[in-house]
């Protein structure tokens, strides 16, 4: 695999890692919209949950596309901790839904997955590079 650097510079190569980084970036702000809507949420709504555990998924299927892309490289090593993080996010809010934690318990869960902060890490690396 070519490292992200070597892809932007080769023209097939930088249209492929353009449409996998703006799938990743929508993913992501629509992971972030949903986890912060969660944060600051008193009653949380069951059609809430699942639209946030769909964008987990997506987040953790297209960051595993954009893995490949960027070997080697500042977003590929900070993409590590969001790996992390989604599947501590994604067992608190099952575990919330199946009743097994309060709604206090899935915001601290939530904040101590990281996702948050992650996100907006890889997505100012991205904007970085104005791609």
């Amino acid at each position: 695999m070519q490292n992200y650097d070597s892809l932007v510079d080769n023209g097939s190569g930088k249209d492929r890692a353009s449409s996998i980084l703006e799938r990743v970036m929508n993913a992501l702000q629509s992971l972030k919209s949903d986890l912060t809507e969660l944060l600051m949420s008193c009653h949380i709504v069951r059609e809430n949950l699942e639209s946030t555990i769909s964008h987990l998924d997506e987040c953790y299927n297209c960051l595993n596309q954009l893995k490949q892309v960027v070997k080697n490289s500042k977003l590929y090593y900070c993409m590590r901790n969001i790996f992390e993080g989604l599947p501590s996010a994604y067992v608190s809010i099952e575990a919330y839904q199946n009743g097994f934690l309060s709604l206090p318990v899935l915001k601290s869960a939530l904040m101590k997955s990281g996702v948050l902060n992650e996100i907006e890490k890889i997505v100012s690396i991205i904007e970085a590079r104005k791609i």
